[in-house]
């Protein structure tokens, strides 16, 4: 058998389609978190874990825009 035959194949990634919903949602509602998110995506049927939707949201390095001080 042949090496090439043996070689480990990377697993597809589950959260591309997730990954670009939370991005539209964090775009077209700036002043939502985490949390909104969440319940954005409950709200439209998506079964996710509330820890998966940080997770995703932090390494997309999404930030609620913080109100500036008077």
């Amino acid at each position: 058998m042949s090496a090439s035959t043996l070689r480990y194949r990377p697993r597809e990634d589950r959260n591309v389609e997730l990954r670009e919903r939370i991005l539209a949602l964090a775009h077209r509602h700036r002043r939502y978190g985490v949390g909104m998110i969440y319940l954005k995506l409950r709200q439209e049927g998506r079964l996710v874990n509330y820890k998966r939707v940080e997770r995703l949201y932090c390494e997309q390095q999404l930030q609620v825009r913080r109100r500036t001080g008077k």
